[in-house]
């Protein structure tokens, strides 16, 4: 029984040294990197090409609440998204250019969390609003003359999509453009 310990000592000896000579590679976030050539992990042989992803998207704050699919690409479940949204506004039944934004994160087992800018008021008392939210990793504000409306969405992911169930308060005719990054 002694013997068969100390060729495991033996063992992790040289592994510790393999590791010593030939070092992990260190800027796996900004270049990528093939999880097959780590060794002594759980990834060890696992490909993880394409492990970093950057799509985009759209949502138009006119349609009801639910789940929309946005297909990532990775084959693999991202474990954070972070989001960018970007909307203009409208006064008169005409849309100016994008002015508002919402950033927000999600990462599993965390949570997601957003911050965002909008539009409040009307003619004569147009006020441009601020803040973060909790619970979504979007918050697409814009309340603009009484009307318009907010439309917020919370994260999930899964080895094909990232989904965002939107939940729609209120009535806006904006059409958000949407820049999503992730990865594992």
């Amino acid at each position: 029984m002694l013997y068969d310990n100390e060729s495991k000592i033996t063992e992790l000896w040289a592994a510790i040294d393999d590791i010593r000579n030939n070092p992990p590679l260190l800027d796996h976030r900004h270049n990528g990197f093939d999880a097959s050539q780590v060794r002594y992990s759980d990834l060890a042989g696992k490909s993880t090409a394409g492990a970093l992803g950057v799509i985009t998207g759209s949502r138009d704050c006119s349609v009801a609440s639910g789940a929309v699919n946005y297909a990532h690409g990775l084959s693999v479940t991202p474990t954070w998204v972070q989001l960018h949204a970007s909307w203009g506004y409208t006064i008169g039944g005409s849309t100016f250019s994008p002015a508002y934004q919402s950033v927000g994160k999600f990462v599993t087992g965390v949570g997601q969390k957003c911050i965002y800018t909008g539009e409040q008021g009307g003619v004569g008392s147009h006020a441009i609003v601020h803040g973060a939210q909790a619970a979504a990793a979007v918050y697409i504000y814009d309340l603009y003359q009484g009307s318009g409306g907010i439309q917020s969405g919370v994260i999930t992911v899964n080895s094909t999509n990232i989904v965002i169930t939107w939940t729609k308060t209120g009535t806006s005719s904006v059409v958000a453009d949407l820049l999503f990054d992730f990865g594992i």
